[in-house]
């Protein structure tokens, strides 16, 4: 239905309001997205700015934002770059990832997409993050397993992530995400 929708606004050629739920669905094909709650505007702009910026973690988890932990940010020496301790562990993040202004030591919400982790431990490329945690489970769900991974104390979450292969209980693990695939917000 997605297709045919796009289809006949493309061909009617004019301006068309289209009201959904779905946050999919309405990127499908518009041209400009507003999102509201409560009755309020809370961002607009073109489905690509929201997806890849949202304003607030409300947001973020409509885009898909799915994976949560909590952090630290620390003082950084490039103006240009965040670093966020997790878990105690430092990750380095491009200041556009943070939604408002948030002072050193602040406590912050870092939000990937899952499918922007990869486990192992060779990292994608020299852009990429590393996290060490342990994993608490592995569940079977029909192709893969689906893994929770404790980053340890104070981290603020457990991370649910897709592998392949079953991971034993107990084993550490890394993960590894891009720098510019999070989106920071704060946690007051």
């Amino acid at each position: 239905m997605r297709m045919e929708f796009a289809d006949l606004f493309a061909r009617v050629g004019k301006t068309v309001l289209y009201v959904t739920h779905d946050p999919l669905e309405a990127c499908s094909f518009a041209d400009l997205l507003v999102v509201m709650r409560a009755g309020e505007i809370k961002q607009s702009g073109p489905p690509q700015d929201l997806f890849a910026r949202p304003r607030s973690a409300w947001i973020a988890t409509l885009a898909g934002y799915d994976t949560r932990m909590h952090g630290r940010l620390l003082p950084s020496p490039d103006p240009d770059q965040l670093v966020v301790a997790v878990a105690g562990q430092p990750v380095t993040l491009p200041r556009s990832a943070l939604s408002g202004e948030v002072r050193p030591e602040s406590d912050v919400t870092v939000m990937l997409h899952s499918g922007s982790i990869t486990l192992g431990n060779v990292a994608p490329t020299q852009a990429a993050n590393r996290l060490t945690g342990h994993v608490r489970r592995s569940l079977f769900e029909g192709r893969d397993w689906r893994v929770m991974l404790d980053l340890g104390a104070g981290a603020g979450a457990t991370l649910a992530l897709m592998s392949p292969q079953r991971l034993a209980e107990g084993a550490q693990v890394d993960i590894h995400f891009l720098r510019d695939a999070a989106v920071v917000f704060s946690r007051t």
